[in-house]
């Protein structure tokens, strides 16, 4: 059996040189990996959304899943959702959550700016027949290739949908 493999540390000071804690660990399990942290990550990054705290839970998901279903190329602040229609069509869900306000502030965003230029990278198993825009239903430019369908969504106000047919 293997040893788990530390994934990520603590340090008790800013000075990351010493006195490290193991706080994440990942370790190969059947066809897949097991990741572990130790510690309130998430309640930690519900109150302060901190980029260390996302930096660190994204580099654990990318040891994880080398190969996600849908890779992002945008702002920090766009949260992504991958479903199905109830007609079976693959979509992914954008949220710009630029603004948001964090819980213990009682803050309130009166303006959140658009998100532009976002890439996505999506698996397909075929070239789609269509790809649109949703609320607007309008055409996006997209293309597809070995498995790969690449999308730009050039503006993104509050909340989109990518449908692929």
């Amino acid at each position: 059996m293997d040893a788990a493999l530390a994934a990520g540390s603590f340090y008790p000071t800013r000075d990351t040189r010493k006195d490290g804690q193991i706080t994440a660990t990942v370790n190969p399990f059947g066809k897949g990996k097991v990741g572990a942290v130790y510690g309130p990550v998430a309640s930690t990054y519900f109150r302060s959304h901190h980029p260390w705290l996302r930096e660190f839970i994204g580099g654990l998901t990318t040891t994880l899943f080398p190969d996600p279903a849908v890779k992002v190329e945008g702002p920090y602040c766009l949260d992504v959702s991958l479903r199905t229609t109830r007609d079976g069509k693959l979509s992914v869900h954008l949220l710009n959550t630029a603004g948001m306000p964090l819980p213990d502030r009682y803050g309130f965003a009166d303006f959140i700016p658009p998100l532009e230029d976002i890439r996505l990278t999506i698996k397909t198993a075929a070239r789609p027949k269509s790809v649109t825009w949703v609320p607007d239903g309008g055409a996006i430019d997209w293309s597809w290739k070995g498995g790969r369908l690449t999308v730009t969504v050039p503006k993104l106000k509050i909340h989109g949908v990518v449908v692929i047919d």
